[in-house]
């Protein structure tokens, strides 16, 4: 057959690139695909995180009750103004604002392997804050990855000898919890710089007048601060993760936590959702609110 160049050139311009319809649906495939990738690398991300955050707080609440088998059954201290330095294996000590939060009274226990408990993020930040505090071990005690529920369990002491609620509301020993997979004592933890934060308070904690009137609400100001959900951290579909005292770590929403029977066993033992401390000794004192 002879060569005839008009029918090659029609067929090879035919055939040549993408139409602009064709291109447009390449494009939309590509960004949907890209899209779905990005879904699925930050899912995987936050498994990862919440990986982590499972094992720091299983870590936690081990090693806060070895601290107990240790002291005839005494709980940690959560926050204990004027802690004594904590010594470190390599000889230098831990003291000031750090030795009274928790992490580094408890370190001896999960033999002081602090990056598992500090909040991944946050580690990074963790030297500088403590460099710019002038104070080792500053940050880090700041940055964990839960905060303790130091109202009701073990103790909140600003002052010597001075408990934030009344002693009697506190479980200070293990023969006060009748039920530990009942009583909350860690939660994940946030304060307004992102998450990592040392303390998680209770959606009750301030001591009542007695005889007062029922109350309505809760101490968690609806502010939009970290304080507005007592610093709980619910960063995992809106959920909190939380250690309890057997060792078991479950989630729960901000909303699911204003049952003060998770954090009290005093309101456990009075069956009361919206248990209040009241204050010992009369109606003075920080009063009804």
């Amino acid at each position: 057959m002879p060569f005839n160049q008009n029918t090659f050139l029609r067929s090879t311009a035919g055939s040549k690139g993408f139409s602009l319809v064709e291109l447009l649906v390449t494009i939309g495939i590509i960004a949907v695909l890209a899209g779905l990738t990005g879904g699925i690398y930050k899912k995987a991300l936050s498994h990862a995180a919440m990986a982590q955050d499972i094992a720091a707080g299983k870590t936690l609440v081990a090693a806060y009750q070895s601290f107990a088998a240790e002291n005839n059954g005494d709980l940690m201290i959560g926050y204990l103004k004027g802690a004594a330095p904590v010594a470190l294996p390599n000889g230098s000590q831990i003291g000031g604002e750090a030795a009274n939060r928790y992490m580094w009274r408890l370190a001896p226990y999960f033999d002081f392997r602090t990056d598992g408990v500090i909040y991944g993020k946050a580690r990074q930040n963790a030297a500088k804050e403590s460099a710019d505090a002038g104070e080792s071990g500053y940050g880090q005690s700041l940055s964990t990855s839960f905060g303790i529920n130091a109202f009701y369990v073990g103790g909140y002491y600003e002052e010597a000898g001075k408990s934030t609620v009344p002693v009697g509301d506190v479980a200070s020993r293990l023969s006060q919890v009748k039920k530990p997979s009942s009583l909350l004592v860690f939660a994940t933890a946030k304060n307004d710089e992102g998450p990592g934060y040392f303390l998680v308070k209770a959606p009750r904690f301030v001591p009542r007048a007695p005889g007062g009137p029922t109350l309505s609400q809760s101490d968690w100001p609806q502010n939009g601060t970290a304080a507005s959900t007592g610093f709980v951290d619910a960063r995992y579909n809106q959920k909190a993760l939380c250690a309890f005292l057997d060792g078991s770590i479950r989630s729960y929403k901000a909303s699911e936590l204003e049952d003060m029977r998770l954090w009290s066993v005093r309101a456990a033992e009075n069956d009361s959702a919206g248990y209040a401390p009241t204050l010992e000794g009369g109606s003075g004192g920080r009063g009804n609110r």
